[in-house]
């Protein structure tokens, strides 16, 4: 909680409760903060909300339940000029597949040219070549083949105990005579290391940054993973216009090049801010309940209150 990097949290909540004095101010954070690994933030939140006369809440979510498959766990937390925090709605909107989802691209969209890896992934990770080689599927088919479920290619080597089958097949062909720098030896060095650790020392897990698929809902779309995720009907990665898809901005929305790529990961996704957006105005409008507590926690994947006495007093008064 004394992170330098929290700095900018704390002074930006007191100057806006101090000076501003808005009927609710809120802000979005990681999924830890709604953890045991957050708890020292939230308290630090906590007294400057109890400084200024706020009550305080804090909610955890996922962009799945909002309307995008993305499985992008994150926390709210919102600070209410209100003597009692009032109790939020839950949301689990309907959603498609990713497939369905980014069907609704339209052609003509701009960014469709743009990658943050312009590799095709078959090029890009030998063990994605070998793997499609080996079923006898073409690209799209082997993606069908996994069910829509999530896939990884390291993942699947370990779990199948394809290692050795692998190794063989690179050295067949002749990818071990590469030079040691090319990209492809520097993969299989790394699944190597991967083999050892997991497998043979049994050390404990990895990061995986091999191609990665899943035609139901994806993981989330962060920086470290962004060059991983691959389109389900061509052999190739995401493009930008699918990345800010994924984040529920329109198709029209412009970014200047690739080197703002970083910035669409670090987003909140539009349906996500939305709706919590919508729980503000309804409790602007007096909409929405009071709980009996100043300081409550509610768990938007589970829909349950995980913190406070939440048993529902009046409506509140309409603030404007």
């Amino acid at each position: 909680s004394d992170a330098a990097q929290n700095e900018w949290m704390y002074k930006s909540t007191e100057f806006v409760l101090g000076t501003v004095k808005p009927k609710v101010l809120f802000g979005e954070n990681a999924p830890g903060f709604f953890t045991t690994l957050g708890e020292g933030v939230r308290e630090r939140l906590r007294l400057i909300a109890e400084k200024y006369d706020y009550s305080y809440s804090v909610i955890k979510t996922s962009t799945k339940y909002h309307g995008i498959p993305q499985n992008r766990t994150r926390s709210f937390y919102f600070f209410w000029k209100s003597e009692t925090a009032p109790i939020l709605g839950y949301y689990d909107r309907e959603r498609k597949t990713l497939i369905e989802y980014l069907s609704e691209i339209p052609e003509t969209a701009s960014l469709m040219d743009l990658y943050s890896n312009e590799l095709a992934p078959t090029e890009a990770f030998p063990t994605f070549e070998f793997l499609i080689e080996r079923s006898g599927l073409s690209y799209t088919e082997f993606l069908k083949h996994t069910g829509g479920k999530k896939f990884s290619t390291v993942d699947t080597i370990l779990e199948e105990d394809l290692y050795d089958e692998f190794c063989a097949w690179f050295k067949e062909k002749g990818y071990d005579t590469l030079d040691e720098k090319d990209r492809k030896q520097r993969v299989k060095a790394k699944i190597d290391r991967i083999w050892d650790k997991v497998k043979v020392r049994k050390a404990g897990g990895y990061w995986d940054e091999s191609p990665q698929f899943n035609g139901e809902c994806m993981n989330a779309l962060i920086s470290k993973s962004v060059a991983s995720f691959v389109n389900p009907n061509e052999n190739r990665y995401l493009n930008v216009r699918e990345m800010l898809h994924l984040m529920g901005f329109p198709h029209d929305f412009e970014i200047s090049g690739k080197g703002e790529i970083h910035a669409i990961t670090q987003n909140v996704p539009v349906n996500t801010a939305a709706d919590w957006t919508h729980e503000v105005v309804k409790f602007l409008n007096g909409e929405l309940p009071l709980s009996n507590t100043r300081y409550m926690m509610q768990d938007n994947t589970s829909q349950k209150i995980i913190l406070g006495n939440v048993q529902p007093q009046v409506i509140s008064k309409k603030l404007f």
